[in-house]
Parts: structure tokens; C-alpha cells; sequence
């Protein structure tokens, strides 16, 4: 299986980011990708005041990227999106999977939310706005097991250790 990570700087204008990152897309399958990887926050990343309303998994930038899944014959992980959380005031960190059809092939929350507060120096507060998910995900890519994370659960080796046995809690 070839895999394409596809990185680019995600701003404050989400057609533009979702414009970028089809391009990437389309770059990977030229190149024989069958499975290629968005960031975290494709969709949007920037100021909260600028920020299009928080979606369900099939709102516009689900059905977006199950749309280019679909056209290119391969697997898309759309990085992460603002998906319309819990309540008002937060929403889910979530990453979308797609196979070659353009089907949801799964979704994950981001469990692990980055607050840090240094005195005098920095402070933010994921939690302020962003709802922690519950749920470790591991999905079959053709055979492939694939266990999802995003950025700070990189941090937390219990969730690798509970993707690479059997991705429950």
C-alpha cells in the first residue's frame, strides 16, 4: 500500500484550505496513492470570530472529502475537523476516514485536549471550547489496521498501547 501524508498550513478561509488540500489529494493519487493523510484542522485555523459554523460528520466538509474519496479511487483520513460538539460553546476535534468509494469508513474524536498554563509566559485552554472524546478507533484500511490520533494524543502511550492490541477502551 503506498500512503501519502499531505501537509499544508490550514488559515482562516476554509475554501481555500479545503481547495489546498484537494490539490494535495489529487496530487497523491497521481502519484499511486491508496490512502493519503490530512492535518489536523483542514478544514479551519484561525481566529474563532471567522470560524463557519461547527458541522455534522455529513455536513459540508464531510461530504466534501467523501466526494474527492470517491472521484479518486482512494482512501482519504481528512485530518481533523470542527465538528458541531456537545453543546453551544464546544466542539468535537474529530478525523473523518473515507475508502475508495467515498464511504465514512470511520470517525474519531480527539480524546486528549491540550491545556497548558505557564504563568506569564502562555495559556490555552483546548478544553475551553473543544470536547474530549471517549472512544479509541482502529479501522480496517484493506486489510491494513489503522489506529487513529490526533496531535496531543501523541502524548498519551495507553492509547497506542489499546490501538495496537484490539483499539477498545
Amino acid at each position: 500500500m503506498r500512503v501519502a501524508v499531505c501537509q499544508l498550513n490550514s488559515r482562516d478561509n476554509r475554501d481555500a484550505n479545503l481547495a489546498a488540500a484537494e490539490a494535495l489529494l489529487v496530487r497523491a493519487a497521481a502519484a499511486g496513492a491508496d490512502l493519503a493523510v490530512l492535518p489536523e484542522y483542514v478544514d479551519y485555523l484561525g481566529h474563532a470570530t471567522g470560524m463557519p459554523d461547527p458541522e455534522p460528520v455529513d455536513g459540508t466538509v464531510g461530504v466534501f472529502f467523501a466526494c474527492v474519496a470517491a472521484r479518486l479511487g482512494m482512501w482519504v483520513i481528512a485530518g481533523s475537523f470542527h465538528e458541531a460538539g456537545p453543546d453551544p460553546r464546544h466542539t468535537w476535534n474529530t478525523s473523518l476516514v473515507f475508502d475508495r468509494s467515498g464511504a465514512l469508513a470511520a470517525s474519531y474524536r480527539k480524546i486528549h485536549l491540550y491545556d497548558v498554563e505557564i504563568p506569564g509566559r502562555v495559556s490555552y485552554l483546548e478544553s475551553a471550547t473543544v470536547a474530549p472524546g471517549d472512544q479509541p478507533v482502529v479501522v480496517d484500511v484493506e486489510g491494513l489496521r489503522v489506529g487513529l490520533s490526533i496531535c496531543y494524543d501523541l502524548r498519551f502511550p495507553e492509547l497506542y498501547r489499546r490501538l495496537a492490541t484490539d483499539g477498545e477502551a
